[in-house]
């Protein structure tokens, strides 16, 4: 798991980007029964049939819109290395769930030397988002699993990182760990669903919600807070609109939607290009500034929306299929309150999970989200096997 996460960022060029990580994984596979971990994991299969229907609903909208072949192969390897990453994944932490830190201490020593963005003064307002956050997240992860039974202290963790990051222009971490926090809470204090107390939690966390969200922008709008995403902020018409600043912050999605309504039923194919830059010229409008590009991919900022736009109706069909499925996963998990000490680690990846379905890159699913599925199918399979013992 180690030398996966430390290998992640090396790649080379093989039809798209071939990670170092998926040549290891693969390596490792071949030394793994591979039919017993499918056999024992129902979890798997049902996650396996649905990508097998994305990948093949994505095949046949290349077909239908003549994507070029090197581009079908893009699409289709992302979706095969996914399910590379997830069988090894389940493999590894099936044999021993603790191998997760490994992957955690990986991830954080790849971060530190080999960084997305080497930004190297701390002056420059991206420094925090993407040069010490990625440091950081598995570190806190790994230190959450020591709160057993006090999670208010991992939930307070979580605040205050989220104080930072909104701090230092990184409100995208900022959710994930508010809502992580407000989670793990409720978990803490054994909160059980019921259309009653559902309501009126949800009344109270929107009010909690906005409220921050209002003391966020009066100090982006006073100059206490700066960078990049404020700047969004000045632009909009009502920047206490969080719906208006969410169009805004993530205009792809939106024009992604847009994309996939024009061909809702075959798609567009994988990574289709915007010829008549028509798609580009509603970004424009929606952003109310010209960009400078003649050829570009239309606009897809979302994992769902990108399985609507590359795959059609059936795509969409599938990833909400496999999105929902992990959610009832990770909600049996959460009522059974089998793996306490790994709660705060599963409720931040699942609520991360979440934010990149709806608002990150297609790419998520052979990058991020892979480690996340296979955790809930490795511990809903634990899970399933301790009821049956």
């Amino acid at each position: 798991m180690f030398l996966y996460a430390i290998t992640a960022r090396l790649h080379i060029d093989f039809i798209g980007r071939l990670m170092a990580s998926e040549i290891l994984a693969i390596i490792q596979l071949s030394f793994v029964n591979i039919s017993s971990v499918f056999k024992k994991n129902k979890a798997l299969r049902i996650i396996t049939y649905w990508v097998l229907v994305l990948l093949i609903a994505q095949v046949v909208s290349d077909i239908y819109n003549n994507s070029s072949v090197t581009t079908s192969l893009k699409g289709v390897s992302v979706l095969v290395f996914m399910m590379v990453s997830v069988v090894f994944f389940i493999a590894q932490l099936t044999k021993n769930k603790k191998s997760i830190f490994f992957y955690f201490f990986g991830m954080s020593v790849i971060a530190l030397f080999l960084p997305d963005y080497p930004y190297k003064s701390i002056s420059h307002p991206q420094f925090f988002k993407v040069s010490i956050f990625p440091i950081i997240i598995p570190l806190v992860l790994t230190a959450s699993y020591f709160s057993y039974k006090k999670y208010h202290l991992t939930a307070y963790l979580f605040i205050l990182i989220t104080f930072i990051a909104f701090m230092f222009d990184s409100r995208s971490y900022g959710l994930i760990f508010l809502i992580s926090a407000v989670i793990l809470y409720l978990y803490e204090i054994d909160f059980r669903p019921n259309p009653k107390k559902t309501l009126l939690s949800f009344f109270i966390l929107t009010s909690i919600f906005y409220s921050m969200y209002a003391l966020y922008v009066h100090n982006v709008i006073s100059g206490n807070i700066s960078g990049p995403s404020t700047q969004q902020i000045l632009k909009l018409d009502n920047p206490f609109n969080p719906i208006e600043l969410l169009q805004y912050g993530r205009v792809d999605t939106f024009v992604g939607i847009k994309a996939a309504m024009d061909k809702p039923m075959m798609g567009h194919g994988y990574m289709p290009i915007d010829h008549n830059r028509h798609y580009i010229e509603i970004k424009e409008e929606m952003l109310r500034k010209s960009i400078n590009q003649q050829s570009a991919l239309i606009p897809v900022h979302s994992v769902i929306i990108g399985a609507w736009v590359y795959a059609g109706i059936i795509g969409l069909v599938a990833i909400i299929s496999i999105y929902s499925y992990l959610i009832i996963l990770f909600y049996q998990i959460y009522l059974s309150r089998s793996f306490d000490r790994y709660m705060p680690i599963l409720i931040f990846s699942v609520v991360m999970m979440t934010w990149n379905m709806l608002f990150s890159p297609y790419g998520h699913l052979r990058t991020t989200i892979p480690i996340i599925i296979a955790l809930l199918l490795a511990l809903s399979q634990q899970k399933e096997n301790s009821n049956f013992s």
